[in-house]
């Protein structure tokens, strides 16, 4: 089929480039009448030896399985991506997908401190074995897997942060498989970028929960109070309370405004915006120390494919408890914004919703 309408499209190029050289050769003929029909029968014969010789133009080397799925209805179209359900399962096998597991990503610009508050969620200091890779530069080159260690049904996956020459935005939410994931943090910290917005577009057209957290709030709220003297001890305590709110009312205005922007408001609201600092949620998470090890948990699985209602509810139960109790110790410390809140939507409604599914 491809040779016959490659066939077809250079006899239309030939008929048209006949035409050209019956007027040019009027001119060419009667100047030199040799000279014009030997370069006209050249010209011919050449073209018709392209039409059936050459081979067909290829745009795209994906383009035919592409337009393939099209017709059978079984693509689903992002923007000017095609991403095939043969794509869905196969990133989902690449990056170790299990059913009845919730697979978080925490996604964003680099910089931002993706890994740091994967450790911290995972309740472990970034020097121990299996804690995530931090550094002050972007150190994570591709998707990396972490199983949470003391929720068996969550999995976390570093995503490489975007806006660098080796990650560019360009394609971000595609590239990096993020259209598979369950949930997906947009991480930003200094500013809310176009990228970011981006990956919330990408999360509304594949209907992924996401939610929006600005991280560091723990040293954008000590230069602000300190006003650059963080050696101070007194005028932090003194200012962090009016820092604190400025912090969150121009933080939440940020946000609401860029969303805004994009269209995105009705979309994602307060619900979906959370202030923290990753130090702040390990604390919370380390001092949790009513929580199952994950090995406990595995002793009373209901079956291999997962973990039964009743050691869920058991588990959440436990987990709320533990988290009621260490914010009740540190509640009055105006350091601590959203980071319950996040824990919480994040072991919570979350995984449950997932789990049901």
């Amino acid at each position: 089929m491809g040779f016959w309408m490659n066939f077809f499209k250079r006899a239309a190029e030939l008929t048209l480039q006949t035409a050209y050289l019956c007027v040019a050769g009027v001119v060419i003929i009667a100047e030199a009448p040799i000279i014009g029909v030997i370069a006209a029968g050249t010209f011919v014969a050449t073209s018709i030896a392209k039409a059936f010789t050459s081979a067909p133009e290829i745009q795209n080397p994906n383009i035919s399985m592409v337009e393939s799925e099209l017709n059978k209805g079984d693509i689903v179209t992002k923007g000017t991506a095609n991403i095939t359900q043969e794509d869905h399962e196969r990133v989902k096998e690449e990056l170790g997908f299990k059913d009845r597991v919730t697979h978080i990503a925490v996604a964003g610009r680099s910089g931002t401190g993706k890994s740091s508050l994967i450790n911290a969620f995972r309740g472990l200091e970034g020097d121990e074995d299996s804690a995530a890779l931090t550094d002050e530069v972007e150190c994570t080159r591709r998707i990396e897997r972490y199983p949470d260690p003391q929720c068996p049904w969550i999995v976390w996956y570093d995503i490489p942060g975007g806006g660098t020459t080796e990650v560019p935005d360009a394609g971000y939410f595609e590239k990096q498989g993020l259209y598979v994931m369950d949930c997906i943090i947009v991480l930003w910290a200094d500013r809310f970028t176009e990228l970011d917005l981006e990956i919330l577009k990408g999360a509304r057209k594949w209907n992924i929960t996401a939610l929006v957290v600005r991280s560091k709030s723990d040293l954008t709220l000590l230069n602000t109070a300190t006003r650059g003297k963080l050696r101070d001890q007194d005028l932090y305590e003194r200012n962090l309370p009016q820092a604190r709110e400025n912090y969150i009312e121009k933080s939440r205005k940020s946000i609401k405004d860029n969303l805004a922007k994009a269209q995105l408001e009705s979309h994602f609201t307060d619900e979906n915006f959370f202030l923290v600092s990753a130090p702040n949620i390990q604390q919370m998470m380390i001092k949790s120390n009513d929580i199952p090890e994950a090995k406990e948990i595995e002793g009373e699985a209901a079956s291999s494919s997962g973990y039964g209602e009743a050691q869920l509810k058991k588990w959440w139960e436990k987990l709320q408890a533990a988290l009621e109790r260490v914010r009740n110790k540190i509640q009055t410390s105006p350091e601590f914004i959203d980071e319950k809140e996040l824990i919480a939507r994040i072991f919570g409604s979350i995984t449950e919703t997932r789990y049901r599914k």
